[in-house]
């Protein structure tokens, strides 16, 4: 009876969360440009009949673009059409979270995961926004855990149905068009299967790689296999890159992090304890875990200055799932050794840590622009689910210590988004893309001048990364360039852009006050891609990895055109008179 009401309890829970999240992030925009901006404008112009590497330029692998693009085509290109894409992709990653806990934890630690990941996403705007980072987060989830959820039963049945290779098929598939990191997520579960079975047919490689590459071949022929390449790595932002390369910073992070889930061990292991001189060295460790995880965030990386901000930053799950990344890598070892000399191991939670490692990979001593360890928003669901665990074997099977984190922490995130929806202010704006509520009058102001300026077939260019206002005025881009900044493309696509610009000079060019306008190759404003330090170790990287230099466009816009006006942190440029417009 007890199981039959579950069934009904958990999707009624985690709807009601999801409901919380969705009301408190409606048709806001925290800020109309930036990459949600930038990745609308680019679904926008896939919509209307653009291909992407080749019409303009797409720093990710094209599946969400295509999605997108596909659904502002059918339902219209506006910001609610966007809404309930984002709000789909967030349900179908929330729910497949629960799905796939469900087969290493209780029912209960599954859900309390599952609402973690939705209220932290609303929170922290990775789900459930309009200013989600990139919709290409939420299709990686959504195929990484199709994919384990299929590798799971498969290990667990020995055989391979038509329902599990349509899952693990279509997850792989999925992953593969979404990002790097859950590239890397197939190819590591697929070897992880090897290992745990002994056997992998080569019809189930085929089956999980073979329908992207197919994709990828097809795409690569219709826009360049060259173009293809440049997008998928990030036009140079992958380049010379090694976040598996330890600096001096990194490696105390690593440290401070196993020092996290230390104190959690030792603090646990006290009810064990029966006097005080049994005790001193595990409060020794818990003292010393304690004071690392102080200096690292708050002397090494220092917060910001607003307490609540701080602590929402101490909340989120890029920090609490440090020590989880870091503690899962001596498990993962310790289950591979022990898998190859055949002794008993945990295989299912070998088969997650190894895709959870794999999506984090990309943060474990650093990134293309930070210095310190940190956990890639693609490994959140995996690397929770792995957390739950450890925290549930740390306790012998009893469910109390990971209830006992987990229940205040979904809390204080319920409070905070539901917060959210009451307490800060959006204001209305109509735009040619329907309506949105954003914070700032000065994007109002901005969006005002952009269509009391110009005209619906006016080609406009953002060179600002914050004011990309594309997709909400309906302005064609005169280049294929949609990031002026940390992009490091090709001369030839360089020159390419100029080209086309002067095919098709903007009305109006919106950029920063600035001696670059706003953009930079390589950097965004001061800060710049960081070149890896291999083989040195050094105690924080400093060497950008490409130098200032200027962009083509930039300087014939300072030749051709003229400042005409500012609005806000904005300047608007126009054609000199002696530049006719087409």
């Amino acid at each position: 009876m007890i199981s039959i009401r579950y069934r009904w309890i958990a999707p009624v829970i985690l709807g009601l969360v999801c409901a919380v999240a969705i009301w408190s992030d409606w048709l806001k925009m925290w800020l109309l440009g930036f990459d949600a901006g930038r990745g609308f404008f680019e679904a926008y112009r896939v919509a209307q009949g653009q291909l992407p590497y080749r019409d303009f330029l797409l720093q990710y692998p094209p599946l969400s673009t295509w999605l997108l693009g596909l659904a502002f085509r059918m339902a219209g290109s506006t910001y609610l059409t966007a809404q309930v894409v984002i709000d789909i992709l967030s349900l179908a990653a929330v729910w497949l979270t629960w799905r796939l806990a469900r087969k290493v934890l209780p029912d209960v630690l599954a859900v309390i995961v599952a609402a973690v990941l939705a209220l932290q996403g609303a929170n922290h705007l990775l789900m459930f926004s309009l200013f989600v980072w990139t919709p290409t987060v939420l299709t990686g989830m959504i195929g990484v855990l199709l994919l384990l959820m299929g590798a799971l039963e498969r290990h667990k049945t020995g055989r391979l149905s038509i329902g599990l290779a349509l899952e693990m098929g279509l997850g792989s598939f999925v992953c593969l068009l979404s990002k790097p990191e859950f590239m890397l997520a197939v190819l590591a579960t697929l070897l992880a299967m090897i290992l745990v079975d002994m056997k992998l047919r080569i019809s189930e490689w085929l089956l999980c790689l073979g329908p992207g590459a197919l994709a990828y071949a097809v795409v690569g022929y219709s826009v360049g296999f060259s173009n293809l390449i440049e997008g998928v790595l990030g036009y140079g932002q992958a380049t010379g890159t090694c976040p598996w390369w330890p600096t001096g910073i990194g490696i105390v992070g690593a440290l401070v992090a196993l020092g996290q889930g230390a104190v959690i061990i030792s603090l646990y292991s006290l009810r064990h304890c029966e006097s005080l001189r049994q005790a001193w060295y595990r409060l020794l460790v818990a003292v010393a875990g304690t004071a690392g995880y102080v200096y690292y965030n708050f002397i090494a990386f220092p917060p910001d200055l607003s307490i609540l901000r701080s602590l929402n930053t101490a909340l989120s799950l890029a920090s609490i799932l440090l020590p989880v990344m870091w503690w899962s890598i001596p498990v993962w070892l310790a289950n591979t050794w022990r898998i190859l000399w055949r002794h008993p191991s945990n295989r299912l939670m070998y088969l997650l840590t190894s895709a959870g490692l794999a999506l984090a990979a990309r943060g474990l001593f650093g990134t293309h622009k930070d210095n310190g360890t940190s956990v890639a928003v693609a490994a959140f669901p995996v690397l929770l689910i792995v957390g739950a665990y450890l925290l549930l074997s740390l306790s012998h099977n009893n469910i109390r210590l990971p209830l006992l984190i987990l229940i205040p922490f979904v809390s204080a995130h319920f409070l905070i988004v539901t917060a959210k929806g009451i307490l800060l202010d959006y204001m209305p704006l109509q735009t040619q893309a329907g309506l949105v509520l954003v914070r700032l009058d000065e994007e109002r102001e901005l969006y005002d001048y952009i269509v009391a300026h110009s005209s619906p077939g006016d080609y406009v260019l953002n060179l600002s990364y914050s004011a990309n206002m594309g997709f909400a005025a309906r302005r064609p881009a005169p280049t294929s360039t949609t990031q002026f900044g940390f992009f490091a493309p090709s001369q030839a696509l360089l020159d390419a852009d100029l080209l086309r610009f002067r095919q098709h000079p903007a009305r109006l060019v919106i950029a920063e006050d600035s001696p670059s306008l706003g953009a930079t190759y390589g950097w965004m404003g001061d800060i710049p891609l960081l070149r890896c330090s291999f083989p040195r170790i050094e105690w924080r990287l400093t060497e950008p990895l490409y130098p200032k230099k200027p962009i083509p466009i930039v300087e014939y816009i300072r030749a051709n055109y003229q400042l005409t006006d500012r609005v806000g942190s904005w300047v608007i440029y126009v054609p000199n008179g002696n530049m006719p417009l087409r």
